[in-house]
């Protein structure tokens, strides 16, 4: 029998929430690679602006694709997590793992 979709569950919630952290990484990993590629096509000038324009492309693209992958990644093994039979119904926040956890990916 599946849970009601409104009980808490914090297994669920704690799995969408680190995937969710490594989709937001890839963004930041975008962004410091486009800081880098900045620097260097300025440095190269105007005869880079081909490669600029390809590098930008593919690279968007790519980061792009991976927090799109990432998201639907979080809500297929939230999704799954919320199917298990019998459901999972772990308080994590009161163990001191499970609390260690939650302050580490929460932030």
């Amino acid at each position: 029998m599946a849970p009601r979709p409104d009980q808490a569950d914090e297994v669920r919630a704690l799995l969408r929430l680190g995937i969710d952290e490594i989709r937001r990484a890839s963004g930041g990993i975008g962004a410091i690679d486009r800081a880098i590629a900045d620097r260097v096509f300025t440095a190269v000038g105007p005869t880079g602006a081909l490669v600029r324009r390809v590098h930008q492309t593919i690279s968007r693209g790519a980061y792009a694709g991976v927090a799109g992958a990432m998201s639907l990644t979080s809500r297929l093994a939230g999704d799954l997590v919320a199917r298990w039979d019998p459901p999972v119904r772990r308080e994590l926040s009161p163990r001191r793992l499970g609390g260690g956890l939650i302050a580490v990916i929460d932030g």
